[in-house]
């Protein structure tokens, strides 16, 4: 399967980024209106989350940086959506900045 991965910088404390993290893919008007199958296993003590649905798969991954968080993204598509990998990137990086900003 094809990869996104990217990382987004956060000014913000990771125990609030992870939380933020959370509720924007538990809500159904985010991410989940692109699969409402979504499943999310959330490991608080990691900050880390394994998601899947029936198009894709991944990982987000909240790190404490010098001055704030890091989140790592890591998600694997169906070669079928590769042509929108680009357009998948640039979705997820925007909600991620109007969330963490």
């Amino acid at each position: 399967m094809p990869k996104i991965s990217f990382d987004h910088i956060s000014k913000h404390a990771p125990d609030q980024v992870f939380s933020t993290i959370k509720e924007f893919l538990n809500n159904p008007e985010e991410i989940r209106k692109f699969d409402a199958s979504l499943k999310c296993d959330f490991n608080e003590a990691n900050r880390t989350c394994h998601v899947k649905g029936s198009q894709f798969k991944g990982d987000f991954k909240v790190e404490p940086i010098t001055e704030g968080s890091k989140v790592s993204v890591l998600l694997d598509i169906p070669l079928l959506l590769l042509p929108l990998k680009g357009k998948i990137q640039e979705t997820l990086t925007r909600k991620l900045a109007k969330h963490l900003s």
